[in-house]
């Protein structure tokens, strides 16, 4: 009997630590957004010094969501977890498209290719580097590779992308092939709102 509830435990512990994994699969330290398959966004917000009740803060979230898809036919937001850990609050959204993202956060926000931002008239708002601090032009990616993702995001945070990023501007720091700082990347102490940064970063990646 004393067996079975240990293993009861751990397996509960585990689901606990896997629902407030961040993109890689690690519990994020700080406020992650991760770039999901088919334009989907995933927000894990990190607050190491809440000063509110995480009840509270689920129960805001919630009516927040209900009042956003009910004015928003085709919006697509879900909230997977908030709960305080050692002190910590996580909370993981999911969100739809970075349109969701951008009108459920109030933060500017695209996600999508080379090609579709030239079309919305959208471009990088300062200069392109690659890692190694080789110039790019944004035209010339766009004639040659038209298909490669662009990621732009007014919002202190890390940023998890799902493949290796090529170039970004000084606003996004690329810190490993697949993540990067933006502003500062201190989303704040409030599990309420993001801070915006003063000017996007931009992330483009295959």
């Amino acid at each position: 009997m004393k067996l079975c509830r240990k293993i009861s435990l751990y397996l509960l512990l585990t689901v606990v630590l896997l629902s407030l994994s961040a993109c890689g699969g690690k519990r994020p330290e700080a406020t992650t957004v991760c770039v999901e398959k088919g334009g989907k966004l995933k927000q894990v917000l990190v607050d190491p010094a809440p000063d509110y009740y995480v009840e509270d803060l689920q129960s805001y979230t919630e009516d927040r969501i209900s009042t956003y898809l009910k004015d928003s036919e085709e919006g697509e937001v879900r909230l997977n977890s908030c709960r305080e850990t050692e002190g910590t609050v996580y909370m993981e959204l999911s969100f739809g498209s970075a349109a969701d993202y951008s009108a459920f956060n109030r933060m500017d926000c695209f996600l999508g290719t080379l090609q579709e931002a030239a079309d919305a008239g959208i471009s990088p708002p300062d200069v392109l580097a690659a890692p190694d601090g080789t110039p790019a032009d944004f035209g010339t990616l766009l004639a040659e590779h038209p298909e490669y993702r662009m990621l732009l995001l007014s919002e202190h945070t890390l940023v998890q992308t799902n493949t290796d990023i090529l170039y970004s501007t000084p606003q996004a720091v690329i810190t490993d092939g697949r993540a990067a700082i933006i502003g500062d990347g201190d989303a704040g102490t409030s599990g309420y709102y993001p801070r915006k940064t003063d000017l996007p970063g931009c992330l483009i990646f295959e």
